[in-house]
């Protein structure tokens, strides 16, 4: 009888047993994994590869989130606790790395909260701050309107001019390609407020065309303002009135970048003067050489300088066809690095209209300003480096016609200056 009671004792303490591990099994296995953070394998964090971003309205961002632990690594994203946003704040997509999606138009100036949250184990989130600029406005010559347009990336206005209008200091003026001229509205020169820049989608279709006005297309004046990525043209024939200068830098750290052109002003495609820290480069201006005599074409230069520069930079850039490549005068220190200046008369020309002064003092290569030089001054007809000055001009480290350059040749001396080569 004991041993029939003892048998009973240990089958019902083994059937217990399998039920526990029965319910342990079905309990730890949960099919849709809302248990699985308190399981054995639970969640341990969730985290973001940003904390804080800037997005321009109607533009996207990615976000990657990592799962540390449990075995439900699926996430739910919210934007300012809505469930894959919406119009207003954004929208975002559910999968890693997701992206988000800014509205097309500005929000205002609060963050808008991105939020990734643990499907096993809610308590698991991490979160992004996303302040949403409207520093971009759109102009599209074939689908903007000036009238009803507000510069948002799906509602371009169709002018430069208005797009100008409407930026806010430092911003961009955003320009889809055609050809901007005053035949479609546009109304010159553009005036740059502080710190904006003026920018074409592709340097090659992006077209600023002139008209038979004087004076120049685009005034770098005010501080941090810039032009980059377009093309220049005239539709004016040779010797009749057109612009003296596409780009005219008169202010501080003003800059010119990706700037072409293959026709020439009255005076220069860009014209420096007053300016303090401007910077030009990678800008191309290739005009058809013109053989001498040239009278009425004005003046001929690619990159002209008048009056006193300070800190100026010329880099990267290519001059070609012009009586004088740059042309430096008054008190103006440039720095070239990295130019090729071929096929002109006088490749650079330093005049000081022979006064003491009133003497540029550009660094070639090796000179107070640690020029690297790097620059191509080669098959210039008269002088690759013409200086009058009363200056010592230092132009190392250059690639010229002779190597070592002669002088007479490669560079000419018609005052007390002189010129170091190497």
């Amino acid at each position: 009888m004991k041993s029939y009671c003892v048998a009973v004792v240990m089958y019902k303490a083994l059937l217990i047993l399998c039920l526990c591990a029965v319910l342990a099994l079905c309990y730890g296995c949960s099919s849709d994994g809302d248990d699985a953070g308190s399981g054995p394998n639970p969640v341990q964090s969730v985290s973001l590869d940003s904390h804080e971003m800037e997005v321009e309205a109607g533009y996207t961002e990615e976000l990657t989130a990592t799962v540390t632990g449990g075995d439900n690594k699926t996430l739910t994203w919210y934007v300012n606790d809505i469930e894959n946003g919406n119009d207003t704040y954004g929208t975002i997509s559910q999968n890693s790395p997701v992206t988000y999606n800014a509205p097309d138009t500005w929000p205002g100036p609060l963050p808008v909260a991105i939020r990734a949250v643990s499907v096993a184990d809610p308590t698991k989130y991490d979160s992004c701050m996303v302040t949403v600029t409207f520093l971009i406005i759109h102009v599209d010559i074939e689908t903007g309107n000036d009238d009803t347009g507000t510069g948002y990336i799906h509602d371009p206005v169709k002018t430069m001019h208005r797009g100008m209008a409407l930026v806010n200091t430092d911003g961009t003026v955003l320009v889809a390609p055609g050809v901007y001229d005053t035949d479609h509205g546009e109304t010159f020169p553009l005036y740059h407020k502080a710190g904006v820049t003026l920018e074409g989608e592709d340097w090659v279709n992006c077209v600023i065309r002139g008209s038979d006005e004087w004076g120049y297309a685009v005034s770098l004046e005010n501080t941090g303002s810039a032009i980059r990525k377009f093309t220049f043209e005239s539709d004016v024939d040779l010797g009749q009135e057109r612009w003296e200068e596409y780009v005219y830098l008169r202010g501080e750290d003003v800059r010119a970048d990706s700037i072409r052109t293959s026709q020439r002003t009255y005076v220069a495609p860009i014209k420096i003067r007053n300016a303090t820290n401007a910077i030009i480069e990678n800008c191309v201006f290739e005009v058809p050489y013109l053989t001498p005599p040239t009278s009425g074409i004005g003046q001929n230069r690619g990159i002209s300088f008048s009056d006193g520069n300070t800190g100026t930079i010329i880099r990267g850039c290519t001059v070609s066809g012009f009586r004088d490549g740059i042309r430096v005068t008054s008190d103006s220190n440039p720095l070239v690095e990295n130019c090729t200046v071929q096929g002109n008369d006088y490749g650079i020309n330093l005049c000081c209209y022979h006064s003491s002064s009133s003497n540029p003092t550009p660094d070639l290569g090796g000179g107070a300003r640690n020029g690297t030089g790097g620059n191509t001054i080669m098959y210039n007809v008269e002088c690759g480096l013409y200086n009058e000055t009363y200056n010592v001009i230092f132009a190392m480290y250059n690639t010229w016609d002779n190597d070592p350059p002669v002088a007479g040749e490669d560079y000419c001396n018609t005052s007390t200056g002189g010129v170091i080569v190497d």
